[in-house]
Formats: C-alpha cells, structure tokens, sequence
C-alpha cells in the first residue's frame, strides 16, 4: 500500500513541477513590482495582492496535496521547511521565491557537463542577490533608520553581502532584515564555494584536455615514424635478400 502512495507523490510532482515553478516565476514577477514600484496606483496595487493570495492558496493546495500523498507525513514535513513555513507564515512570503531559486537550479543541474552546471551556479548565484534584494528592501523600507530604500541600494547591499566583502556602507536596522542579512551570508558561503570549485574543474579539465591532445598527436606522430622505420628495415632486409642472393649465383661454379 504504501509503495502505491510513493508512486503517486513521485507521479504527481512530476506533472506539477512545471506549473508550480511558472507559479513561483509569476508570485516573483507580482513580489516585485510590489516591493520596487513604490509609487504603483492604488488599483494594480490591489489586482496584484489579489493575484499573491491566489498563488499563496495554489501552494497551500500544492502542499496539502503532496502532503496527502506522502509515505511518511512527519518525514516530508522535515524534508520540506521552505514550502511549510512560506505557506503557513504569510509574513515570509519571499520565501516563496525560492521555489524559482531551487527548481531552476535543480533543471539545469540536471543537464550533464560542466558548462550546464556552471550555469546552474551563475543563475543560483544572481537570483540569491536578487531575491535577497527584494527580501531586505520588503522589510527595511519606511522603517525608522532604515538605509536600504530603494531597489539600487538593496541590489548592492546584497552583493558585498552575499560576497562576504562587507563594506559596512548600507546595513540592515530591523530584526526582520538581519534575520535576512545572515540567512543569505550562509547561502552566500555555499554559493560563492560552488562557483570556486566550478571554476578550478574548468581549469583542471582544461589542462587535462590539453595534456591529452599533446600526449595525442606525441602518440601519432610516434606510432608514424614507427611505420615508416618498419617500411625502411623492410626494405632493406630485401634488398639484403637480394643482394646475398646474387653473390650466391656468382659464386656457384657452371656446370660441365
């Protein structure tokens, strides 16, 4: 019975992974213009909190539904914090923004080669920034003190920051927005090691490849003059032949 259920959820996340990472993709474009359009009118202003409570409910049903589906409840509940806690605290919202983040990366890491995994890394690497971005400038702007008041500012605060350099020029002064300040140091740590490791494969497999045309074209080139100095000792013994068999007919005595 319980292999039957597994199957299900796998059946089902299969036919709606791409509906819910074109959900994630829409919730990210509405999160947006929410945060970074400060003067947007007051009716696409409501059209858009419409539109966020309409996909906050398509992933609480997405959720529910997997969660239905699961072979061990508790277990995928532990497994899956991000989507449980976005959907249940709707104060954490660009938390939903990670589905983009984690289902974009996880299609182009599914690609073989290390240019497709190196762009995986790219695209996870500019949509933690801008997520983050968009996170600290959700939570910092028209607070008192707040210093990260428009896009530009959030988009540069979260470069130094998830870039570990840290020039201390812009800085969150909520709680919200340093809880969002060290979750993305973290993920900026593992991101930043990823893209290291990716660019020293590149220059490994680069050298490695050169080796192996060198040691290529050493081994034809080796493997032809091998061929042409067997042709030349052919050659060679034969005309030996030839010539041990004249000095054979020369020295027989004719006959009487």
């Amino acid at each position: 019975m319980d292999k039957p259920k597994a199957a299900r959820l796998v059946r089902y996340e299969e036919r709606t992974s791409s509906i819910m990472l074109a959900l994630a993709v829409l919730f990210l474009a509405v999160y947006s213009l929410q945060v970074i359009w400060q003067s947007i009118p007051q009716t696409l202003s409501d059209w858009l909190g419409y539109a966020n409570y309409a996909i906050w409910f398509l992933f609480l049903a997405d959720l529910i539904a997997r969660l239905v589906l699961a072979k061990h409840r508790v277990r995928f509940l532990r497994k899956n914090p991000v989507d449980v806690i976005s959907v249940l605290l709707p104060a954490l919202r660009p938390l939903r923004a990670l589905r983009v983040f984690t289902a974009g990366q996880n299609l182009l890491s599914s690609k073989s080669g290390l240019v497709q995994t190196g762009q995986a890394i790219v695209f996870a690497a500019a949509l933690l920034v801008y997520i983050g971005a968009l996170a600290m400038l959700d939570v910092e702007q028209g607070a008192p003190g707040a210093i990260v008041e428009d896009f530009g500012d959030a988009i540069w605060w979260a470069l130094v920051t998830v870039t570990t350099v840290g020039y201390g020029d812009l800085y969150p002064v909520t709680t919200e927005g340093r809880v969002i300040a060290g979750a993305l140091m973290v993920v900026g740590i593992s991101v930043l090691g990823a893209v290291t490791a990716t660019a020293a494969s590149w220059f490994i497999k680069t050298s490695e490849a050169q080796e192996d045309e060198i040691q290529g074209r050493d081994q034809k080139l080796l493997a032809a003059n091998q061929e042409r100095l067997a042709a030349k000792i052919d050659a060679l013994d034969a005309k030996l032949d030839l010539l041990l068999a004249q000095r054979d007919a020369d020295s027989t005595p004719p006959r009487e």
